[in-house]
């Protein structure tokens, strides 16, 4: 019998993911007896948890931590209730140029918004540009196949035309795609579909690159809508007419707030196994109004990404408890 706070991760990622989680909590129970565990959960394997334990070191490190969580269910309803009475959202320290003369509020209508209004990036902290682009190169040696891709398309500019729209971690990894997109004659604007593992660095040196990126580490609900809402129209005023979406807040945004957007979206890719059940029952329903791809049951993703590398579940606990696998 899996315990409690595992069940939930067993309906979502199937047996092997909450046996993994219950070995691994069986395995820290070694080295910290009265350790137990207060929640697991989260969205597409990227795994909370937190627990508690008589160890003093743990217990010192904890009380000072505030734990948020959310679930795309929370999202959701942010998106819905934006619909109604959106809320403007807290500014961060980096902002575009335009923010000091323009007011940022995502309550104002994307069609009656001047283009001059629209910040040409918001992120944490522009000075982390320059962290982010060695961290970027660093990534770029563990991604030959992108890197190649801009070796034998670079030229021809295949992708000239596409305004892309992309709402996934804003990650260095993520930065390495972006500029593979952009070198294939792409524009592309991006937010984050995670309020929490936006990697700031990273953000900011592809805001310096010249790309609009909206995200941030530890944004509200609030401000997580907004951000997805800057991508929607580019500097010039046009739609998007490519989404590139992690978890279908960008798709359903767009079905149900923008629908006249629909005729001008070419299609778009779903990566998360969330998104594509989305897209499954948008499907059945009629609700769905342009093509997509389901790139999460592709051979590299189902058999091997979703598959081998929950690495999250493992790093999640090692992080919260401050213990090292190998003892």
């Amino acid at each position: 019998m899996l315990p409690g706070c595992l069940r939930h991760l067993e309906e979502r990622q199937g047996l092997w993911a909450a046996e993994l989680a219950a070995g691994m909590l069986l395995r820290l129970k070694a080295y910290i007896p009265n350790i137990s565990p207060l929640f697991c959960g989260g969205d597409d394997g990227l795994v909370v948890c937190t627990v508690s334990a008589q160890s003093p070191r743990l217990r010192n490190k904890m009380k000072h931590e505030k734990c948020r969580t959310f679930s795309l269910k929370h999202r959701r309803q942010a998106i819905e209730a934006s619909r109604h009475e959106p809320v403007p959202p807290s500014l961060p320290p980096s902002v575009g140029r335009a923010a000091a003369t323009h007011s940022t509020s995502p309550g104002t209508k994307h069609q009656e918004r001047t283009m001059s209004e629209k910040l040409p990036y918001k992120v944490a902290d522009i000075s982390l540009a320059e962290w982010g682009r060695k961290a970027i190169e660093i990534a770029e040696n563990e991604m030959p196949g992108l890197i190649k891709m801009r070796e034998l398309y670079g030229q021809s500019k295949p992708l000239k035309g596409a305004r892309i729209a992309g709402c996934l971690h804003m990650t260095l990894q993520t930065a390495v795609l972006i500029e593979t997109l952009t070198a294939l004659g792409a524009e592309v604007q991006w937010s984050s579909c995670n309020i929490f593992s936006t990697q700031d660095h990273a953000a900011s040196a592809i805001a310096k690159a010249g790309v609009p990126v909206y995200a941030w580490k530890g944004e509200t609900d609030e401000e997580y809508v907004w951000c997805i809402e800057q991508t929607l129209y580019f500097k010039d005023g046009q739609p998007l007419n490519m989404i590139l979406d992690d978890g279908g807040d960008l798709t359903n945004m767009v079905h149900q707030k923008y629908p006249k957007l629909l005729a001008g979206i070419r299609g778009l890719s779903e990566e998360t196994t969330t998104g594509v059940h989305n897209l499954y029952k948008m499907l059945k329903s009629g609700e769905l109004k342009i093509p997509a791809i389901n790139v999460n049951d592709s051979v590299t993703k189902s058999k091997f990404d979703n598959l081998l590398a929950a690495e999250s579940l493992i790093d999640g606990i090692k992080r919260a408890t401050d213990v090292m696998i190998a003892g």
